[in-house]
């Protein structure tokens, strides 16, 4: 039995179809005549009441956008607190080695605890931190809507990219794949450089080690490397259908972005 794909609806037409059941249309009659799910319905019906807008950003919960906000800086602060307890470890590593040359017998924790008391920190550049592109980002079809529910495995994947801050390399960067169905990273690359070729090795790794028929549906954010002409050329060259996340709504791609 062939699965039929899910369908996308305009502004205008959804407008419509509150338009008719604010006319006293019949809400079965309306799934049925229109092929609407349900939910689909409930949901325009709750937006147009709401906000009168039927785009996820203006339906956010205050909840929603303070959540939003505490993440971007929750992540901004761990990068941060991260490279300032690195550049504590080096020059404590750097007095105590130069105390020991001297000829002072001391451990290198004794050393941290003096610095501590007499707050004495390390001036450093910091390794990296990632700014939003200055470029317009074009909203591109959301097939998965949030539906994170499948019957089989290599029905649905999720993929996105993790930044790892390494002693020795700085900033390194982890793409991942993740089936929805097992909840089991499928594929996986890693990189000091975060570039399309990353997410393609990512990518590579996952559809050979599980050989998925045509009809899988891939989603990812709106990053880069996942909206590249090399990447989607790639995707298609497998039969694979490409979803995207709305432009700043984390909770499109949850599922992997909590692993």
């Amino acid at each position: 039995m062939t699965k039929r794909e899910r369908r996308t609806f305009t502004s205008e037409f959804k407008q419509q179809i509150i338009q008719l059941y604010l006319n006293g249309k019949n809400r079965k009659a309306l799934i049925k005549e229109y092929e609407l799910t349900p939910s689909s319905l409930d949901r325009w019906i709750q937006q147009s009441e709401n906000t009168g807008s039927f785009k996820e950003k203006d339906n956010r919960s205050p909840e929603e956008q303070e959540l939003i906000k505490l993440l971007k800086e929750q992540k901004k602060l761990q990068m941060e607190n991260d490279i300032l307890k690195q550049a504590a470890l080096i020059l404590g590593r750097k007095i105590h080695e130069s105390l020991l040359t001297k000829g002072f017998s001391l451990s290198l924790k004794r050393v941290q605890r003096l610095m501590s008391k007499a707050r004495i920190r390390s001036i450093t550049k910091k390794k990296y931190r990632p700014y939003p592109s200055k470029e317009k980002v074009i909203q591109l079809d959301n097939l998965l809507k949030r539906d994170f529910t499948t019957q089989t495995i290599n029905e649905k994947w999720v993929a996105d990219i993790t930044y790892i801050h390494t002693l020795k390399d700085g900033w390194c960067y982890l793409a991942s794949v993740l089936d929805l169905h097992s909840k089991k990273i499928v594929g996986y690359s890693f990189s000091r450089s975060m570039t399309t070729e990353l997410v393609i090795k990512a990518f590579n790794n996952a559809h050979i080690s599980q050989k998925p028929s045509e009809g899988l549906v891939l989603h990812t954010d709106l990053g880069s490397q996942y909206t590249s002409s090399e990447f989607t050329q790639h995707i298609q060259n497998h039969h694979i259908k490409q979803s995207f996340s709305q432009k700043g709504c984390p909770y499109d791609n949850a599922c992997i972005e909590s692993v």
